[in-house]
């Protein structure tokens, strides 16, 4: 939100910077939340270093990779991270057939971010996932901890696929020949019905 805060700013439009400030200042009401009911100013939450929630702190990143440097395959801080970094690629659904998808949205919320033809609010999405994904490395798996940052993956996983992925396959044969495809040019006639009385923008 800061970031979309700031870049509304920098476009001089700040009726839009405003307005994204004053919605988004509810937040605030969970540091009152904090101060009413347990008598002490916590502006979000205490619980970001209990080991219920930090389950995979930095230290063992440390303890992983000098395990890792003498080839020790099998200790107890390479085998915890592997674990943590497998259920959390498993998503919001915690299902093992996710593992695939969910190190696809990674690679693809990276590309959208360090390419050069990404819009700039793209970009800012993008980031802002990666920023979720960080948080993921070291926090518990709990589907609602993270919901927000697979809802980001996803958009900007859905702006790649139309203003690059499928791009490209329509170039290739297999796209060609998909397009060209009885059933597939029947499901689109609705579509381009619509487009066709579409006002202009």
């Amino acid at each position: 939100m800061l970031g979309a805060a700031l870049m509304s700013a920098w476009a001089r439009d700040l009726t839009r910077a405003a307005a994204l400030c004053a919605g988004f200042s509810v937040v605030g009401l969970m540091a009152l939340h904090n101060w009413v009911f347990g008598e002490v100013f916590v502006p979000f939450g205490a619980n970001a270093a209990i080991p219920e929630v930090l389950v995979a702190p930095p230290r063992v990143y440390a303890q992983a990779l000098l395990e890792l440097a003498h080839l020790d395959l099998r200790g107890e801080a390479i085998a915890r991270v592997f674990r943590h970094l497998y259920f959390a690629l498993l998503g919001p659904m915690q299902k093992h057939g996710f593992v695939v998808l969910g190190l696809a949205e990674v690679a693809i919320v990276i590309r959208v971010a360090v390419r050069r033809q990404s819009l700039h609010w793209d970009r800012l999405l993008a980031l802002a996932a990666l920023a979720g994904f960080f948080i993921m490395l070291f926090y518990t798996n709990t589907p609602r901890y993270h919901l927000l940052t697979w809802l980001l993956a996803a958009i900007v996983s859905a702006v790649w696929l139309n203003d690059e992925a499928l791009p490209w396959l329509r170039q290739t044969r297999l796209g060609q020949r998909w397009e060209e495809h009885f059933l597939v040019l029947e499901a689109s006639r609705p579509w381009h019905w619509i487009k066709q009385r579409m006002p202009a923008r």
